[in-house]
């Protein structure tokens, strides 16, 4: 299976039942958790992309935590990122009612896709960051990034 094939049942098949339940980070994916304005503010920006490249999403008390490939860690991410390879992520149930803390803010993108293209995230990241620091105008993507899969 590709990485870009992904979704969230393929990654949590047994997360069923009332209770989140804790899945190791590292083999199958890693996390890019970051305040939910932020993610929100990405999803914006990338919304023309299509496949859009943004994938699942676990909201916690305002955080968003981004699934995205093995490896991802060679990206540049901005301070406010706190980027996980290891250790556990608690997952809510992948069925049912999704209220409560945590809960799945995003399933996956419009393809079922669980994972984040981590590339397209971080230069969208840096952006959002670099127009919060001056007042220069907005941020934008550059039109001539192509989008791929998943990097």
């Amino acid at each position: 299976m590709t990485p870009h094939g992904i979704s969230v049942f393929d990654l949590f098949p047994d997360c069923e039942g009332p209770d989140p339940r804790p899945f190791a980070v590292g083999a199958d994916f890693e996390v890019v958790t970051l305040p939910e304005d932020d993610v929100r503010s990405v999803l914006e920006a990338l919304a023309r992309r299509e496949p859009h490249p943004v994938g699942a999403a676990i909201a916690t008390d305002g955080w968003w935590s981004l699934l995205v490939p093995p490896g991802s860690h060679l990206e540049a991410w901005p301070g406010r990122a706190r980027y996980q390879n290891s250790g556990s992520l608690i997952v809510p149930p992948v069925t049912g009612a999704q209220n409560g803390s945590p809960r799945w803010a995003r399933l996956g993108n419009a393809a079922g896709h669980a994972l984040t293209a981590p590339l397209l995230l971080s230069l969208a990241l840096t952006a959002i960051t670099a127009h919060e620091q001056n007042d220069s105008g907005p941020a934008a993507m550059p039109l001539g990034i192509p989008t791929p899969e998943l990097v």
